[in-house]
């Protein structure tokens, strides 16, 4: 396995190559050696539990610097039920047919040129794929009829994956409705355990998940390395 590889999604978002660390033997290399991993990337990323191998201090040393901490958790779906009023939940047909409202909580933002609508963009097309490649878990919560917003998920060996949720600008519902009418809509096809982490910034989110019963797991630190930097 490669030390750093180029992260295709971020990379097609940039618009430039962008890098993700995948081995604590990268912060080990000499600078030189590092310097020439990193230098065909705009920016990159690495990832780590935050009692992880590679200490802070030469993550540091090595020019990233700390963006963010993921609360990771844990939580069972078929405890939740659907709101009182029952929203629709139809499959969704296109994330960006409608402004949704910014993602306020994202390390990205800390990346120079990144607007609110820049992100929204990366996070929209995100939800497009996915709603290509896994259309079953791809819904669109509606009340009296209106679009409120979407939620996709994505299924794999340890659970489904909460991947991606967003409210549209004139939604008239809250959040909390939005993820408890999705939630119950996933598990009513047979999801059992779901899991996610978000940002420790997202309280919003995180009191949500944690008001559904969620158990929280071991934080992972994120760290961001720019060339112009």
């Amino acid at each position: 396995m490669a030390l750093i590889d180029r992260h295709d999604a971020n990379s097609a978002w940039w618009g430039a190559d962008v890098g993700i660390v995948r081995d604590p033997a990268f912060f080990a290399l000499p600078a030189a050696a590092r310097a020439d991993a990193l230098a065909p990337y705009a920016w990159a990323e690495w990832r780590a539990p935050l009692d992880g191998p590679a200490g802070a201090a030469d993550v540091a040393a090595a020019g990233f610097w700390w963006a963010d901490v993921q609360v990771g958790f844990r939580l069972a779906l078929r405890r939740i039920s659907p709101p009182a009023d029952e929203p629709a939940v139809v499959p969704l047909l296109d994330p960006a047919a409608r402004p949704s409202r910014p993602f306020g909580a994202e390390r990205y933002l800390q990346l120079p040129g990144v607007t609110p609508e820049r992100l929204g963009h990366r996070y929209a097309s995100w939800a497009a794929t996915l709603a290509a490649e896994q259309p079953e878990w791809a819904v669109e919560v509606r009340h009296a009829g209106e679009p409120q917003g979407w939620f996709c998920a994505t299924p794999g060996a340890g659970g489904l994956r909460l991947t991606l949720a967003a409210l549209y600008d004139d939604a008239t519902i809250a959040g909390p409705t939005l993820y408890r009418a999705a939630l119950a809509h996933f598990a009513a096809r047979g999801a059992r355990v779901g899991w996610a982490s978000f940002s420790v910034r997202n309280a919003a989110v995180l009191n949500v998940y944690a008001e559904l019963g969620a158990r929280f797991a071991p934080h992972e630190a994120i760290w961001l390395w720019r060339a112009d930097a």
